[in-house]
């Protein structure tokens, strides 16, 4: 969902040679699951995953995960075309491990009327997919319902010290752990925001607790290493240096092995940014998806929260500035409320950014 690309913003072209360099880098020190989707990057990470499988022949050895999209505006497409298209996009004969996009309760009881359990049958009896999972975007009791529905083999939640009590939640993947599922998980930095706090006071957390890493990865990947629950953690690196601290990091990890001093850090550190942090937006980019406005919100969002958590609108302003998210332009029609996983009323907070700037 993350790879590196060529330009700013929503769209931009992927920089197929970045990507290629970090792929092969990562394969060769034991990174073996990719997670894509037939949305991300307007439907080319499949491709761009699938162009780097062929030319250098390392599809036998990768886990590939993708999804089937759930969005309102897939309510009509055959679940037959959408798959074989992946398969082209991929160029290989079978998925891995193959999951249901973005379910919340109502997505799942769409699907799951339009067949959705029969198609993952008979995808399973063809050898087409190795294994069936969702990825979940709700609270505990549409997680358990999803997970008591179906016959699931794995599924990938959102989880990271901030959110164990949030969608899923901790009980949750125990839960599932319990019942046999294998969990994966996304958003282990929260899109990477929460390395992205730093000053004054995180180094005060530091000292005080005597964390000396640079940043707050290897606490924050540790807290979910630490858990026998889960299967792999994804991350959506895009720069060499983030997947050589990531990769150096997870060799040494282990169940168990969250220490004191990062426990200590990961909870002065919990207290501050939710001290801060004025809207709880992920930066996933679905609701760009469907704006008729092309209103580029997850930015406009993440310059409000900067500038609110760094105390400085001037910061702010200029991230505004900078990739003009066209914020003003909002129809009010609701298009983004209908797919924000973390279910934000993002109208009334778009108003909020515009009054807080006074655009």
């Amino acid at each position: 969902m993350r790879l590196p690309t060529s330009g700013q913003g929503f769209g931009a072209p992927i920089d197929m040679a970045k990507t290629e360099e970090l792929f092969i880098h990562a394969l060769e020190n034991g990174v073996n699951y990719w997670d894509t989707a037939y949305v991300y990057h307007n439907g080319k990470s499949e491709e761009a995953i699938g162009s780097i499988l062929s030319a250098n022949g390392y599809r036998k050895e990768i886990n590939i995960a993708t999804k089937f999209p759930t969005m309102p505006q897939f309510e009509a497409s055959s679940f037959e075309d959408i798959f074989n298209e992946q398969l082209k996009r991929l160029r290989t004969g079978y998925i891995d491990f193959y999951l249901i996009h973005s379910l919340e309760a109502s997505r799942w009881e769409s699907v799951k009327g339009r067949g959705i359990i029969e198609f993952l049958d008979s995808l399973k009896s063809q050898g087409l997919i190795h294994h069936a999972g969702f990825s979940f975007h709700d609270n505990y009791d549409a997680f358990v319902k999803i997970l008591g529905d179906y016959d699931w083999d794995f599924c990938q939640v959102q989880m990271n010290f901030l959110d164990v009590e949030n969608q899923a939640t901790m009980k949750g993947i125990e839960y599932a752990y319990k019942k046999g599922l294998k969990v994966a998980i996304m958003e282990p930095l929260r899109g990477g925001q929460i390395i992205g706090v730093k000053g004054p006071d995180v180094d005060k957390i530091k000292e005080d607790t005597g964390y000396s890493e640079k940043t707050a990865a290897k606490a924050c990947f540790d807290f979910l290493w630490d858990r026998p629950e889960i299967l792999t953690v994804l991350s959506g690196m895009n720069r060499m240096e983030d997947l050589a601290e990531n990769i150096a990091n997870a060799s040494i990890a282990e169940v168990g092995g969250l220490g004191e001093i990062e426990k200590s850090f990961l909870s002065r550190l919990k207290e501050l940014i939710e001290e801060r942090q004025a809207i709880k937006c992920t930066l996933c980019e679905y609701c760009l998806e469907g704006c008729p406005a092309e209103i580029d919100i997850p930015r406009a969002f993440r310059a409000y929260n900067d500038a609110k958590a760094f105390d400085s609108p001037r910061m702010g302003a200029g991230q505004l500035r900078r990739f003009n998210p066209n914020i003003t332009n909002c129809q009010d029609c609701g298009a983004c409320e209908e797919v924000c996983p973390q279910q934000l009323p993002v109208r009334e907070l778009i108003n909020e950014v515009i009054e807080f700037f006074q655009l």
